[in-house]
């Protein structure tokens, strides 16, 4: 039996099909099944992009196991859109500039980031920067450094206890018992016998307790 088209018989005598070959079939006796990213009537539909190199169904140019990254579609022939990229368009796109739309199969972002995201997909969040400086939008880095009361590339970082300021380069003063990483005020209180915003004068009470004795 052969893939006639419209189940018509072929020639007897030649074994060719006289109104062609079903669809997904082609050759002069319609005993091949269509290759090389075809399908359909004659083999003259294209196909491609079927996940992991497959080839696409013969006649009817599915995919059985789905798209490469970036495109979607029973047949996948549709790149991802609104703002999707990756295995079934399943991913969202990061803070690209100006709104652009990301690439469809990686989702990196043709003309980089908008302030405040970084990375190759625009997805990490920076920022802190010192004097409101925009961050660098490859690795979020500050190229002058950090606002007050944070540290790190990134400048994502709070001050470690006992440090204050811009890029947390100051110490608390040595009578505060933890000062405020902004502003180095000892709002946990001072040692003993010691007072002020930073600790840096001597109390009243230290001054009567010597000269009791």
């Amino acid at each position: 039996m052969r893939n006639c088209s419209g189940g018509v018989q072929c020639d007897h005598v030649t074994g060719t099909c006289p109104n062609g070959c079903d669809p997904g079939m082609n050759g002069d006796e319609c005993d091949r099944e269509c290759s090389n990213n075809t399908y359909g009537m004659e083999c003259k539909e294209l196909c491609g992009n079927c996940s992991n190199g497959e080839p696409c169904h013969h006649v009817d140019g599915t995919c059985a196991n789905g798209c490469d990254a970036g495109i979607y579609g029973e047949k996948c022939d549709k790149e991802c859109s609104n703002n999707t990229y990756g295995v079934e368009c399943k991913e969202l796109c990061g803070k690209c500039s100006n709104g652009e739309p990301c690439h469809h199969e990686d989702g990196s972002c043709p003309s980089g980031c908008n302030a405040g995201a970084y990375g190759v997909t625009c997805k990490e969040s920076c920022g802190n920067c010192s004097n409101g400086e925009p961050c660098n939008d490859v690795d979020g880095s500050c190229r002058y450094g950090c606002d007050v009361g944070v540290y790190g590339k990134t400048c994502d970082e709070a001050c470690q206890p006992g440090r204050y300021g811009i890029n947390c380069a100051k110490p608390c003063g040595p009578k505060c018992q933890g000062c405020n990483r902004f502003t180095g005020v000892c709002e946990f209180g001072c040692l003993p016998g010691w007072t002020g915003p930073s600790c840096e004068k001597r109390s009243n009470d230290m001054f009567i307790l010597r000269l009791s004795y």
